[in-house]
């Protein structure tokens, strides 16, 4: 599958453990589920000429993906994944479908979250250092312990019941 344009493929459940997604074109794929257990250096996104995916060890064992600083999941559903620990450091994953996932202690520093849906999401113990949340929907979802230095917001972020951002230090709220 090198070279594969992937875009807004159905990947859901696919086992693709010793695929070559080498300069694969994932934008808007479904990888629910997916197993992906071989190591994969890069992946290019077209038409940016940027590396857009880089991880290591996809699924290994009880977690999605260990490493994926920098990756474009834009629109990626990965509704009820586990992404426990992972770094998705400056990842783009506005308005990708995380509800229900498990990100618990993940660094999201400088994470594109913009749009995303992170409802029902534990993000307890996750760095969100300058990460991106406006309107984003984090209603019902664990936010506890979660580092918010510098964190984007907008008025069309929704927050967890009971929560309110202008009486926390670090959210920093920005026009639409």
């Amino acid at each position: 599958m090198i070279d594969a344009n992937l875009q807004r493929a159905n990947l859901k459940k696919a086992d693709l453990s010793f695929a070559d997604l080498s300069k694969a074109d994932l934008r808007g794929a479904d990888l629910s589920g997916a197993v992906l257990k071989d190591r994969v250096d890069k992946v290019l996104v077209k038409g940016t000429g940027q590396i857009g995916l880089r991880y290591d060890h996809l699924f290994t064992d009880d977690h999605f993906f260990t490493k994926a600083s920098e990756a474009d999941f834009r629109g990626a559903n990965l509704c009820g994944a586990n992404l426990q620990g992972c770094d998705l450091t400056n990842a783009n994953l506005c308005g990708a479908d995380l509800s229900n996932a498990n990100l618990q202690g993940c660094n999201l520093t400088s994470a594109n979250l913009c749009g995303a849906n992170l409802s029902d999401a534990n993000l307890q113990d996750c760095n969100l250092t300058s990460a991106n949340l406006c309107g984003a929907n984090l209603s019902d979802a664990n936010i506890k312990g979660t580092c918010r230095n510098k964190t984007k917001y907008s008025a069309q972020t929704k927050w967890p019941s009971g929560f309110v951002a202008a009486l926390i230090s670090g959210l920093v709220l920005v026009a639409d």
